[in-house]
């Protein structure tokens, strides 16, 4: 409660610094303070911050100075309406268990001057042996949560791909664009020899025709066909 009531009252006192002597404003702050801790002392809960909240309140609202701000002014031996002139009109100031905050205006935004997460929390003592042996069947302990990210997996490769990888491609020989060599077959082979043989009648042929017209003329050449055939001479 001194944490929150000494914010509240710096922050009144520098939007009023400008406006009164340094005595004079330090005895305001002084009074406030007092007075204060007074009316807090019996609506101040810090299991229920929000509990009392508009009795904690302190404002410059509809013309009307806050009687807090009232009292305090004349016991420092300040004029009331002079703190009322010089605070924000439609002015509010909150002061409540670990947190000071103020507004400007019937519709402005709600400004924090002042919060302590770290006294708002409560801690519990446990028993070791009443607590589960796994954390997972604890309906009390909540694991932190994990935050995931997208990660982009990329589609298995294609086994078509993969067979071709695994596969070599095999090289031709250089000389191969330019040398053709012809594997023999059995047809090929029979036609050479066949052709073979018909060169050989043939010049068998030929030969024994320059033979015949080689020999003796007017004689007739001796073939089978006209062996027994009577010769005839020349004249």
């Amino acid at each position: 409660m001194h944490m929150e009531i000494a914010q509240a009252v710096d922050f009144l006192g520098r939007l009023l610094q400008s406006k009164f002597d340094q005595n004079d404003l330090l005895a305001f702050k002084h009074e406030l303070t007092k007075v204060l801790k007074t009316r807090f002392a019996d609506h101040w809960d810090s299991q229920h911050p929000s509990r009392g909240n508009g009795f904690r309140s302190i404002s410059n609202f509809n013309s009307q100075l806050d009687p807090v701000l009232f009292q305090a002014a004349r016991k420092s031996s300040i004029s009331p309406n002079l703190i009322h002139i010089n605070l924000p009109r439609d002015f509010v100031l909150w002061i409540d268990p670990f947190s000071v905050s103020y507004r400007v205006g019937d519709h402005g935004n709600i400004m924090t001057l002042f919060e302590d997460r770290s006294r708002g929390r409560i801690t519990f003592k446990l028993d070791p042996n009443s607590m589960p042996k796994s954390p997972g069947m604890s309906p009390h302990i909540i694991p932190p949560s994990r935050t995931s990210s997208a990660v982009r997996i990329s589609p298995p490769p294609s086994p078509h791909l993969l067979q071709r990888n695994a596969t070599p491609p095999l090289t031709s020989s250089p000389l191969s664009k330019h040398v053709k060599i012809a594997k023999p077959s059995s047809q090929s082979t029979t036609t050479t020899t066949t052709t073979q043989r018909q060169h050989e009648v043939q010049s068998q042929e030929q030969n024994n025709k320059e033979d015949t017209s080689s020999s003796t003329p007017g004689t007739a050449p001796t073939t089978p066909d006209n062996k027994d055939q009577p010769l005839v001479m020349a004249n």
